[in-house]
């Protein structure tokens, strides 16, 4: 289960790594959902006054989705300003997939497996 509060991330080693094994299990179950993709998790631990920030990279035939759960002071959603947004990725000249179209607008969603997959799926059949 997803903690409701992580408390304080920012200089508090412990929270922070809880934060980040606890966001990195949840998206890789995220990631079982789409068995048939190329489904990759990683962890950016960032500096000591920060929370980090857990990502899966979901890549699809001709479109991808890259979900981010972070820290953020402005997120008035949780106490402990986690947040989860979803970005669409396309292919540049190369086929590599980025994060653009950089205009388009991050999803918010809950901190849920299945919401998260319902989203990515919307996202890559559109």
């Amino acid at each position: 289960m997803y903690p409701e509060n992580f408390g304080q991330l920012a200089y508090d080693y412990s929270n922070k790594k809880n934060f980040l094994n606890k966001s990195a299990a949840l998206l890789r179950t995220v990631a079982k959902g789409f068995p048939d993709l190329d489904c990759r998790v990683k962890k950016n631990e960032g500096g000591i006054a920060v929370g980090g920030d857990v990502y899966l990279y979901v890549n699809g035939v001709e479109k991808g989705v890259l979900v981010t759960i972070t820290h953020s002071p402005i997120s008035s959603q949780r106490a402990d300003g986690v947040i989860c947004y979803l970005q669409p990725r396309l292919p540049d000249k190369t086929g590599k997939f980025t994060v653009l179209p950089v205009n388009a607008p991050n999803r918010y969603v809950a901190l849920d497996a299945q919401r998260i997959q319902t989203e990515v799926q919307r996202m890559l059949a559109a």
